[in-house]
């Protein structure tokens, strides 16, 4: 079998229809580079190397004249087809190349690969298919970086490049500590609550009334070590330094007041004798 036997086209064609014939058999090969089987890229790799030592023959006039001339030569020793160019190499099923006096290589085109292959059943699907038509088998995922949909057993997002499992980490590394953020906001929201109250209870203006002040104090006081207490390994540190503010405001005026009553009683002390 000769080189246009192989590409099913005629001697007598021109160059042009048979570069398409080219193109087509090259595509049908490159579709498997990709492939998950090592097996199966091997062999596209050497069926591509083949098919571009025919298109450099069968595209160059000077070489097709004489491929041609040799056909004519030799087609009665080995079949149609020789070529001392092409290194000998056997392959099976389908088209064949020649690798020399007596050798046939066999280069067959493909099962049509040009979508996403399935590592299940290898059926290859529509690109940008999530499942697999054939088993239901997972064959698209979507990328954790970028949100569109990828081959499966892709190492890189075919959209941005993105390291597949670096990304899927890093969204896992985010989705928990967006999940501790609501479980903190979760446990603060009480706390929230109760500091609404720590800027009446803690005022300085109820030394217009510091009878009732130190009442109002000594609970300012309270609930504001209670919501220290409660924001213990909180990040919160604006939330911490209100409490804090106010407890000292509440602590100095208690302690100005308790001061001011053991004064008065000393006077009183000292006035009744």
């Amino acid at each position: 079998m000769n080189y246009y036997e192989l590409l099913n086209v005629t001697t007598e064609m021109p160059s042009a229809e048979i570069q398409s014939a080219l193109d087509q058999a090259y595509d049908q090969w490159r579709a498997l580079v990709t492939h998950h089987d090592p097996q199966k890229v091997a062999e596209a790799n050497q069926k591509l190397e083949t098919i571009e030592l025919i298109r450099g023959v069968l595209l160059d006039p000077g070489k097709r004249s004489e491929y041609d001339q040799s056909l004519l030569i030799h087609q009665a020793d080995v079949g149609g087809l020789y070529d001392p160019d092409i290194p000998n190499t056997v392959d099976s099923g389908g088209m064949s190349f020649s690798g020399g006096r007596g050798n046939v290589v066999q280069l067959a085109p493909p099962d049509r690969v040009d979508g996403w292959v399935c590592s299940n059943c290898d059926r290859a699907n529509p690109v940008k298919t999530r499942f697999c038509k054939e088993c239901g088998t997972e064959v698209g995922i979507t990328c954790p970086k970028c949100g569109t949909l990828t081959q499966a057993d892709s190492k890189y997002c075919d959209n941005c490049g993105a390291d597949i499992e670096e990304a899927r980490a890093e969204l896992e590394r985010e989705t928990r500590r967006q999940a501790e953020l609501q479980r903190q906001e979760a446990q603060l929201a009480p706390v929230r609550e109760k500091s609404r109250r720590i800027g009446w209870s803690t005022s300085l203006w109820w030394w217009i009334h510091p009878g009732i002040g130190f009442f109002v104090w000594i609970y300012g006081y309270i609930l504001t070590s209670g919501i220290l207490r409660d924001l213990q390994g909180n990040p919160d540190l604006a939330l911490q330094e209100q409490a804090r503010t106010g407890k000292n405001r509440a602590l100095v005026s208690l302690m100005i007041v308790f001061l001011f009553i053991v004064c008065s009683g000393i006077v009183g002390i000292i006035q009744s004798f």
